[in-house]
């Protein structure tokens, strides 16, 4: 496994992955160039050159948010573009990346609170927290459940297969399947099990 820049800045240059053009939402699929490590309490994490081939702008896109078993570098990843950020020291453009949640995929949410109409409120994909100490999510996510199963209560850790993904608002319609441990639930936070 490669790690750090050093290794990687060589070659950007000749294992750019090209796309028409980068922006927000653009929907890919690479395998990482290195694996950045960890720095200022951001964890490490695959990462690889992109080049714009409308502007010819080179990035270094980072993918942000995965579970610490997820990052491989001989790993294919379905991304989408979530932001840019600043130039780094190679001159290049810094590009944050999430893996994307599709329908039949299966995560853990721990849910918050229920709706009227029976749907349980959660969240997936946390981020560091804050300076004030609060987490950060990606994505709300709501729980259909018609059952009266205390399991599938507000408060609870859920594994389940997402339904619908709406990107822009940030939303997973989710089927729940069982009920989980707490530990289960920290053993596989933002881990995506795709379909398939």
């Amino acid at each position: 496994m490669e790690s750090g820049n050093s290794s990687g800045a060589d070659r950007r240059f000749y294992e750019q992955k090209k796309l028409d053009f980068v922006e927000r939402g653009v929907v890919f699929e690479a395998f990482p160039h290195f694996i950045a490590p960890e720095k200022h309490n951001v964890p490490e994490s695959p990462a690889m050159f992109i080049k714009d081939l409308s502007t010819g702008r080179v990035f270094t896109g980072f993918v942000r948010a995965l579970n610490p078993r997820d990052i491989k570098i001989d790993r294919k990843y379905k991304l989408v573009v979530r932001g840019v950020g600043h130039e780094l020291k190679d001159h290049t453009t810094a590009l944050f990346l999430e893996e994307i949640v599709e329908p039949g995929d299966k995560i853990h949410v721990y849910t918050t609170s229920m709706s009227k109409n029976e749907k349980l409120f959660g969240r997936f994909l946390r981020y560091n927290t804050d300076k004030d100490g609060n987490d950060k999510y990606r994505y709300t996510v709501f729980a259909h459940t018609s059952n009266e199963k205390e399991e599938f209560a507000p408060g609870n850790y859920i594994f389940g297969r997402a339904e619908h993904v709406c990107f822009s608002r940030n939303s997973i319609d989710l089927i729940p399947i069982s009920a989980v441990t707490e530990s289960r639930y920290l053993n596989f936070e933002n881990m995506i099990i795709k379909s398939g």
